[in-house]
């Protein structure tokens, strides 16, 4: 079954803001346009008890065909959104410097050995990917 994109807003609503550190990633929405899944994320920076900064940025999650299993598509949802709790928390000092995009889960979604939630959280780890915001 094909996922739809209501489908997809549901389970990105239940998942986020994802906090971590002195930021906050929301997903704002998404939609479905020449078979790509897209979103739109924002990226909110505190210093202290006020925003020092807010970036919106829409992302290609994924296509029409690899949002199948849907399965897998929640997996890596609940797998990413726990990295990047981390990689906020742990990038804290130079997170004013990222874009949603550079903690989006990337081509992860394209990797046909991971299946689980627990295969995702592995290869989202990776240095290529969120693992080089993580601290060591």
């Amino acid at each position: 079954m094909k996922l739809e994109a209501s489908e997809l807003d549901g389970w990105l609503r239940a998942a986020f803001p994802v906090r971590g550190g002195n930021a906050q990633m929301d997903y704002v929405s998404c939609s479905l346009e020449d078979d790509e899944h897209r979103i739109i994320l924002r990226l909110i920076v505190f210093e202290e008890q006020s925003i020092r900064d807010i970036k919106e940025q829409e992302i290609r999650l994924m296509t029409t065909q690899e949002a199948a299993p849907k399965e897998r598509v929640h997996a890596m949802i609940e797998a990413w959104t726990q990295v990047l709790a981390d990689a906020l928390r742990d990038a804290s000092e130079s997170i004013h410097t990222l874009m949603p995009y550079d903690l989006a889960p990337g081509d992860a979604i394209r990797l046909a050995r991971s299946r689980t939630r627990e295969d995702f959280d592995k290869a989202l780890r990776a240095k290529g990917r969120l693992g080089k915001h993580l601290k060591s």
